[in-house]
């Protein structure tokens, strides 16, 4: 037997003990399933997810092995062994390969229904009423901050009806996707709001005097790409390969190595864990000193602001106020059970500020780490 003909039997010796891994945690999560149903468990713990591939990360820190598509596997796996356990339904904002699709298949693996909705009002309302067990939807990206129509979603919900209980990270790749033969060929580029932000530097330096367009929807610029070799769609290459696009040119995204952030939101609040984040709103009134007030809640009692970004309201509000009236969006470090955090939000509340707790949840596996 030749070298390579013994490293081949040797590869296929561990896929075969691969497959029977697989088989044995197969067993052992049907056994799961029992011990889930006497106690009343939920399929999906996003907890324990996290917990699963950091602890994975954690592992492949030492060898040859792609720590990304490590990581993809895992979802993969964790998501077709939960199917073991029972059906569920993830709706998503946008059409089939955008970024909330991601999303979605990073969290949730390849095995639940995947449901495509409109806009983050439909899924949002549609998931508070049961319709889909779980929802993605897109919160922020590195470029524009937060996603106002997102937050002003959210602000609508009755309180408690949907609670975010996890957060998904994807690095941003967007794609330039055509048929034509080279870029200059391009007369009119295709895209979403988000997707001309985050190019804009990159179409402003090589392709200044083209068009640009914002789809109605991606169905139809798949079908005018296709047969037009004049316009380009802004996009990820997964929707290239899978729609028979070109790929003519690869992360055009003005930002490297940014991210954009999306949140799971569901029914039933997640598990507290020793590393959560807690998202919400608050109103403030208007008068000097108003923030620094709103900070110092958080700051007397040892809490670590994440994020906080301001906003003003485009329409009226019931609790937040009137039109134009200020309110921040602000993620802490910890969950809202935790004795400071509950604390600083009744002292808030207490202060004449209208709080509104989006949820408590695990932060995301950080991209970086990989």
């Amino acid at each position: 037997m030749g070298k390579l003909d013994n490293l081949r039997e040797q590869i296929d010796e561990i896929d075969t003990k691969i497959v029977e891994l697989l088989q044995s945690r197969a067993s052992l999560v049907l056994k799961v399933k029992e011990a889930k149903a006497e106690s009343n468990i939920d399929i999906y713990s996003p907890a324990r997810e996290k917990e699963i591939r950091e602890r994975v990360q954690g592992l492949a820190k030492e060898g040859n092995f792609p720590r990304e598509t490590l990581d993809n596997i895992f979802s993969s796996i964790v998501g077709a062994t939960r199917s073991l356990i029972g059906h569920l339904s993830i709706a998503y904002s946008g059409p089939r390969w955008s970024r909330a699709y991601h999303a979605a298949l990073r969290q949730f693996g390849t095995d639940v229904e995947f449901v495509t909705t409109v806009d983050v009002d439909e899924l949002l309302v549609s998931c508070s009423n049961g319709k889909y067990d779980f929802g993605v939807v897109p919160m922020e990206t590195s470029v524009g901050g937060l996603i106002s129509k997102t937050v002003a979603s959210f602000m609508d919900l009755e309180a408690d009806s949907l609670v975010i209980v996890a957060e998904v990270k994807l690095q941003q790749n967007l794609c330039l996707l055509s048929n034509a033969e080279n870029r200059n060929s391009v007369k009119t580029i295709l895209g979403d709001a988000s997707g001309f932000v985050e190019a804009e530097a990159w179409l402003d330096k090589f392709l200044p005097g083209v068009k640009r367009e914002l789809l109605k929807s991606r169905e139809e610029a798949y079908e005018v790409v296709r047969n037009d070799k004049s316009v380009a769609l802004i996009g990820p290459a997964e929707a290239g390969a899978d729609e028979a696009l070109g790929l003519l040119v690869e992360e055009i995204e003005s930002l490297s190595g940014g991210e954009s952030r999306f949140v799971v939101v569901g029914k039933k609040a997640a598990k507290p864990t020793s590393n959560d984040k807690t998202s919400l709103l608050c109103s403030v009134p208007e008068k000097a000193g108003a923030l620094h007030e709103v900070l110092q809640f958080f700051a007397d009692r040892k809490v670590n602001l994440l994020k906080i970004e301001s906003k003003r309201l485009e329409r009226e509000h019931e609790m937040f106020g009137l039109a134009g009236h200020p309110y921040f969006y602000i993620d802490l470090a910890g969950n809202k059970l935790d004795t400071n955090i509950a604390s600083a939000l009744d002292e808030l509340r207490g202060a004449g500020s209208f709080v509104k707790v989006l949820g408590s949840y695990p932060k995301a596996v950080e991209m970086e780490s990989f």
